[in-house]
């Protein structure tokens, strides 16, 4: 064997080596929380972290509950399994190689859920009221579920409010735009986000007009289906001097 063709060979053998050494297997398990049973069917997405949301792959949970990926990008990832239309996910950071994921069976209604915080902030700037209201939405379920329907999250806002912005946050999730859409009675919003087990937050910021005095009334009307989530704003008179 010349020395060229030596050279080659070893470079070859290290690219092989180096390639083996990129590519790491990541596996877990994804179980259903609701049963206890193994997740069978349910798709499981990979997600790249390093450059931005990246899909790395997709499979299914095996008969065991069991899925596997081959990692061939460095950096974080997520792991995203999918259970009824719902989204679950699980961190995996760097030189992790296991990322178990708890999924839950779905119901349009569920007993268990209740608002364990209910929190509203103002700031008056040049003839605008400022306001961010801030929920946390506990979900107790047993056998736990999630709940999910059109109208899963409802809420009032004073009269002449407008929605700015509106942020849902899961169970250990990170915090992601959501939408909170007008009901036929004014004053009243819909979030169409899951309320999975565990406690879900969810952060309004609206704004007013303010000429220096505002006055929050609450709404005393009942819900008319209890079975739905639904909180009122609390009683509230705020007065601030003008600037």
């Amino acid at each position: 064997m010349t020395k060229f063709a030596r050279y080659a060979f070893l470079a070859a053998i290290l690219a092989l080596t180096l390639a083996s050494a990129a590519a790491q297997n990541l596996t877990g398990t994804v179980t259903n929380g609701t049963t206890g049973k193994p997740a069978v069917g349910d798709e499981v997405i990979l997600i790249n972290l390093a450059n931005g949301m990246d899909v790395g792959g997709s499979t299914k949970v095996d008969s065991a509950g069991k899925y596997s990926f081959k990692i061939t990008v460095p950096g974080p990832h997520l792991i995203r399994a999918v259970h009824q239309g719902v989204n679950y996910h699980q961190m995996a950071p760097p030189g992790v190689n296991t990322a178990d994921v708890n999924v839950y069976d779905v119901a349009q209604k569920v007993t268990g859920l209740s608002v364990t915080a209910d929190v509203i902030r103002f700031q008056a700037d040049s003839g605008t009221m400022q306001g961010v209201r801030l929920f946390v939405v506990s979900n107790t379920s047993s056998p736990a579920k999630t709940q999910m329907n059109d109208h899963n999250f409802e809420f009032y806002l004073p009269a002449g409010a407008k929605v700015e912005q509106v942020q849902a946050r899961s169970p250990n999730g990170q915090p992601i735009p959501a939408d909170a859409a007008p009901q036929a009675e004014k004053g009243r919003y819909a979030i169409a986000f899951p309320l999975r087990p565990g406690e879900t937050q969810f952060q309004v910021e609206f704004t007013l007009p303010y000429t220096g005095e505002i006055k929050i009334d609450p709404n005393t009307k009942d819900y008319p289906n209890p079975g739905d989530l639904q909180v009122r704003h609390r009683t509230g008179y705020y007065t601030m001097p003008p600037k």
